[in-house]
């Protein structure tokens, strides 16, 4: 299992499961997010279509409104190795949702689908189903 981080973003490859892990400890800095998802797409175990799992639930604090945005533009940039997968977002609180849920509207003509859980088991659920 390969693993990178920053200050409060850190990821792990599961190969065999094809399942990117994202950890979150707090709220990453958008240039913090990219330079973790840049990373990650170097990765010789990475490839397009996998799965990504976005653990929020440590952080009751949900990103602005900017960094969504940007992040969305930043996915819609790296479409080529973006191209098929499934992102679930494992939510830290209530106060998160209303966020994530922008964020799962503004990606919706993205070529990756987005759902937004408060389980993590229906997270994983939910990406091992590829949908």
């Amino acid at each position: 299992m390969t693993k990178a981080a920053t200050r409060t973003v850190a990821y792990s490859l599961d190969p065999q499961a094809r399942v990117v892990h994202l950890t979150y400890t707090g709220n990453p800095t958008i240039g913090e997010w990219t330079a973790t998802m840049l990373a990650l797409f170097r990765e010789r175990q990475y490839a397009p279509g996998w799965g990504f799992l976005s653990d929020r639930r440590p952080v009751a604090e949900p990103p602005d409104k900017a960094y969504m945005e940007r992040a969305v533009v930043f996915v819609r940039e790296h479409q080529r190795e973006m191209a098929g997968a499934c992102w679930a977002t494992v939510l830290g609180g209530p106060a998160v949702e209303g966020m994530m849920r922008l964020g799962q509207a503004l990606a919706a003509d993205l070529p990756i689908k987005v759902g937004v859980f408060t389980d993590i088991g229906e997270a994983r659920e939910w990406l091992a189903r590829g949908y």
